[in-house]
C-alpha cells in the first residue's frame, strides 16, 4: 500500500490516528493495518474510498464520527 495514499486518506477522511514513534514515524496497530487492508480491497474492487472507509469502520465497530481505530 502506497504511504502517500494512506496519508491522503488520513487527511481527507479523518481516517486513522496513528501513533508516532520517538523519531516521528507513524506506527500502526494491528487493528489499523487490518482496516487499511479491508479498505484497499474495496477500493481495488471499484468502491469509492470515502464509502469503503465508512463501511469498513462500521464493520470493525467504530461508531459515529469516530474514525480512529485505536480502540
Amino acid at each position: 500500500m502506497n504511504r502517500n495514499t494512506i496519508r491522503a486518506w488520513e487527511s481527507r477522511y479523518d481516517f486513522l490516528k496513528p501513533e508516532r514513534n520517538g523519531i516521528g514515524y507513524r506506527t500502526y496497530s494491528d487493528r489499523e493495518v487490518e482496516i487499511v487492508k479491508r479498505v484497499k480491497e474495496r477500493v481495488d474492487k471499484g468502491q469509492m474510498a470515502s464509502l469503503a472507509i465508512k463501511v469498513v469502520m462500521k464493520e470493525m465497530g467504530c461508531v459515529g464520527n469516530e474514525q480512529t481505530a485505536n480502540g
